[in-house]
């Protein structure tokens, strides 16, 4: 069992994410600036799984970034004033950003301006000991209320080495419903985290609630990006 420490756990794509770790058999802390809020939202989750019991638990951020894996859910605008003061906590050791720099701007959803080039690279220069990865960055946050059955998800990642991501692949073994992707280096989450943008806007225009699907158009051996799909017995990428 691995100890999955999520800041910014108590919004929705975080605390959802988090439910399906723990049904992977991982333990979870929420991690929040309100542990009392923490508290209650790990609670609700665990009070209303009736899969068999879940290690879920509200805590601190300090206490979430000590976890063996730690995933990033914070608004982008939170992000930075967030990581920065728990880096020594985040050193080498895995860091998911599901982070998406958005904004509002006369009613529709902009990705805006990043120095760094995307919420994940910036991440990285923040945590320059720490192997980041981004993840999970355009699944909308209401699929994780969806029964596990019903969970069929595509996760596009980003990764700067083969090893980060074979940690992630191993991490999501037992998520029900989940394929990762090789998206590629970091580089990548500059155009990844803006689909998210256009995905909102899209669901807003639609009233629907619309996410990536990736399918071959081709025979599976042309395909240059890497899909793992996640069982008990796949821990490493085909």
């Amino acid at each position: 069992m691995t100890t999955i420490g999520i800041i910014g756990g108590t919004g929705r794509a975080g605390s959802g994410l988090g439910l399906l770790f723990a049904h992977a058999g991982h333990s979870v802390l929420l991690g929040s600036r309100d542990i009392a809020r923490a508290g209650e939202v790990a609670e609700t989750l665990v009070g209303a799984n009736r899969d068999g019991e879940l290690s879920i638990t509200g805590t601190t951020y300090d206490k979430a970034a000590a976890a063996d894996v730690v995933v990033l859910a914070t608004p982008w605008q939170a992000l930075a004033e967030t990581v920065r003061p728990i880096a020594d906590l985040l050193a080498h050791k895995l860091v998911v950003s599901i982070v998406n720099p958005i904004e509002r701007v006369d009613g529709k959803f902009v990705t805006p301006a990043v120095a760094a080039g995307s919420a994940a690279m910036s991440v990285a220069h923040w945590l320059p000991r720490s192997h980041v990865v981004a993840a999970f960055n355009n699944i909308p946050s209401m699929v994780y209320q969806q029964p596990l059955s019903q969970i069929n998800i595509d996760v596009l990642v980003c990764a700067e080495t083969q090893q980060s991501f074979d940690e992630l692949v191993a991490l999501c073994v037992g998520v029900p419903g989940v394929r990762l992707w090789n998206a590629g280096d970091l580089t990548a989450s500059v155009v990844i985290e803006s689909m998210t943008t256009v995905l909102l806007n899209l669901n807003t225009r639609n009233k629907t609630t619309l996410g990536l699907s990736i399918t071959s158009l081709t025979s599976p051996q042309s395909i240059n990006l890497t899909s793992v799909e996640l069982t008990p017995d796949s821990a490493t990428s085909q």
